[in-house]
């Protein structure tokens, strides 16, 4: 147990200092980007590449994380996470493996 926590640890410090903010997460707060970080880290092995804030629609204000194993070379090493603020704290909503090449621009674009 202590080693996964270790991993997730690492995998965490990681993701903050390489994943990409697309323009519209950039302006969430530095709490929440660690919040949505730590929570995707602890779900996923993968790296994350990118965070996206949904900015209009039924889902304005959730975000978008897009993880890879392998800079998306196949579909079983990518995932993505949907993740909404509820009571003041980030929760995943919906996500997980399998993503498709063609999906992750989709997955990380701007409404």
């Amino acid at each position: 147990m202590l080693a996964l926590s270790a991993c997730a640890s690492d995998r965490y410090r990681w993701n903050l200092a390489h994943q990409q903010l697309m323009p519209n997460a950039s302006k969430l707060p530095n709490t929440d980007i660690e919040e949505i970080t730590r929570l995707v880290s602890e779900k996923s092995p993968q790296p994350i590449l990118g965070i996206a804030r949904r900015r209009a629609g039924p889902h304005a204000g959730e975000v978008t994380v897009v993880t890879s194993m392998h800079a998306g070379q196949t579909s079983e090493g990518n995932a993505a996470y949907w993740l909404r603020k509820e009571g003041g704290h980030w929760r995943i909503v919906e996500g997980g493996g399998g993503l498709s090449q063609s999906l992750i621009g989709l997955a990380l674009s701007e409404d």
